[in-house]
């Protein structure tokens, strides 16, 4: 009986893992058709306030550091010599240090539906070395294996939807308290290490790296612990001197003047997606003048 067991045990796990294979090859076509393109977007939902055009965004509402980096992996591991890209545009912001971006990396099961939402986009690239990485906690690593049973596929999307409806000139959000009374940077501890994995994976390809801060509403600045905010933009900053030459940091979180720019105090309307459109726009010619993808359509 216990043999019996066992044997049909091994022969569901053999059969989930048949099909995981499955849908992680599907997984990889899509990053294998983005070497087609200069550039390549990866983020959380501020990737879906940049004009993007015709151009591959793996991207996803919340997305934390560990997905991103996995969405970067398999783009290199897709690379050939015939691929054209150039670099990686990663949308980054203070609150990627946060508690709640550190809660969820933790892999304790989060009160909302971001565990399935996020696992569900990033399990189809797993691999089993990721059961033993050390970057992120086994009970990330045994929540995202779990989640291969969802059997989806990780794919780019294009996004051509903005909004018009702007905040009000009076606007204002209440941050969290971890945001604003406690040293969030020195808090956090697993966030640091992912991004510098990043930096890492992109640079050692040979690939450019921008770090594209999106503007962020006044109200955000006016709350959110200052020792933190100093010590991530001085950290920020200094990628600027990174070895290669080859990270960029664009930092837009300040120019915020225009409150139309805004729909709530972290996310953008088509006014506000023009603005950084054409912001990132120079700074991806000035890298890469006449690159192909460099100036996506509207």
């Amino acid at each position: 009986m216990v043999r019996r067991a066992l044997a049909v045990l091994a022969w569901l796990v053999a059969l989930a893992w048949g099909g995981h294979a499955w849908f992680r090859n599907a997984s990889l076509q899509e990053f294998d058709e983005a070497h087609a393109h200069a550039w390549v977007l990866v983020g959380d939902s501020h990737a879906d306030d940049v004009k993007w055009g015709g151009r591959p965004r793996f991207s996803g509402p919340a997305q934390d550091l560990f997905s991103s980096l996995k969405m970067v992996e398999s783009l290199k591991s897709t690379a050939t010599d015939s691929s054209k890209v150039q670099g990686v545009v990663l949308t980054f912001w203070p609150n990627k240090f946060s508690p709640l971006a550190e809660r969820r990396l933790s892999g304790v099961a989060q009160e909302d539906n971001w565990g399935s939402m996020a696992f569900g986009r990033i399990a189809p690239l797993m691999t089993l070395r990721d059961l033993v990485r050390p970057e992120v906690p086994l009970r990330y690593r045994m929540r995202m294996a779990f989640h291969t049973l969802q059997f989806k596929t990780t794919f780019a999307w294009w996004d051509e939807q903005c909004e018009q409806d702007h905040v009000g000139e009076s606007y204002s959000h209440g941050l969290s308290d971890g945001m604003r009374l406690h040293n969030w940077w020195d808090e956090a501890r697993v966030s640091p290490g992912l991004f510098q994995a990043i930096v890492d994976e992109v640079t050692s390809q040979g690939w450019h790296l921008v770090l594209l801060e999106n503007p962020l509403h006044p109200t955000y600045y006016d709350q959110v612990n200052a020792e933190a905010l100093a010590a991530y933009e001085t950290w920020m900053a200094s990628f600027e001197a990174h070895p290669s030459g080859r990270v960029h940091w664009v930092p837009l979180g300040r120019e915020n003047d225009d409150f139309t720019l805004f729909r709530d105090y972290h996310h953008l309307t088509c006014k506000g997606e023009a603005f950084v459109k054409e912001a990132l726009d120079k700074e991806l010619e000035r890298i890469c003048p006449g690159a192909e993808g460099t100036f996506g359509r509207e």
